[in-house]
């Protein structure tokens, strides 16, 4: 037997005695490597008919897509971009809601994305640590009625927009609310939207319109859907983008 192919054999014999007597966490790192193409077409084109999707990470918004591809380029109105969320397309493609990442929480790197269970490398303390929003009234009103919507995986819709509030907070003061998890019990990150309003004017923004409810404390799922909105008496506000991370996230609002 030639002397390289013996190394080879070798090489491979050691690294498998290796990965057994000393436990190295490479060797136990499992799942399936996510393909969201894939997923994108298995989703919006299962026929293999109508025109090819991709798959699209946009930085903005810390947010991964489906674009309905044409030869001239992505397709953006008419049905022809989709937002992805990750643990769906698990779902879809190896019946798992789990994801996990091999170099920490990096979702806009999709190779580094996989389904299922994470018995390899562990996350960084970073991607556990929770997020918090911290909401402050800078304005000139006595008092100040706020609230906010984030990305929902939980919910009976899932996954869509959910906005949370109302909450009173008078001149110069702040009010922090813990954000929601993953599944896999990862901190809340990416997009927020938060709104503000008192007594005959509300405060302006250029982020999503979001459905709110102007008495007491509510929930509301679908809130980006203005016919949802309506049909329960709600109405469409709009509000101001912030980005969340890992640990506190603050905003104030002002005139």
């Amino acid at each position: 037997m030639p002397n390289t192919i013996k190394a080879i054999i070798g090489s491979a014999i050691l690294a498998v005695f290796l990965s057994v007597a000393f436990d190295i966490p490479e060797a136990r790192a499992a799942g399936k490597p996510m393909n969201l193409t894939a997923y994108c077409n298995a989703k919006h084109n299962p026929s293999g008919r109508g025109l090819s999707w991709r798959a699209k990470y946009y930085q903005g918004a810390a947010q991964w897509w489906c674009e309905q591809a044409t030869e001239t380029g992505p397709v953006s109105r008419g049905g022809g971009r989709k937002r992805i969320d990750p643990a769906q397309a698990c779902l879809l493609m190896h019946d798992t809601l789990k994801i996990h990442t091999h170099r920490g929480l990096d979702y806009a790197v999709e190779s580094n994305m996989h389904c299922g269970v994470h018995s390899g490398l562990m996350p960084s303390e970073a991607d556990m640590q929770p997020a918090s929003l911290t909401l402050c009234n800078n304005t000139s009103a006595p008092k100040l009625s706020v609230g906010y919507a984030y990305w929902d995986r939980r919910g009976r819709y899932t996954p869509n927009w959910r906005s949370k509030g109302h909450w009173i907070l008078a001149r110069g003061e702040c009010e922090t609310f813990a954000l929601p998890t993953s599944y896999d019990h990862y901190g809340y990150r990416g997009e927020l939207y938060v709104f503000g309003g008192h007594r005959g004017a509300l405060i302006p923004g250029r982020g999503k319109q979001i459905c709110v409810w102007g008495f007491g404390n509510y929930e509301q799922p679908l809130a980006d859907d203005s016919s949802a909105c309506t049909k329960n008496g709600y109405r469409m506000m709009p509000t101001t983008r912030v980005e969340a991370f890992a640990g506190e996230v603050r905003h104030a609002f002002s005139d």
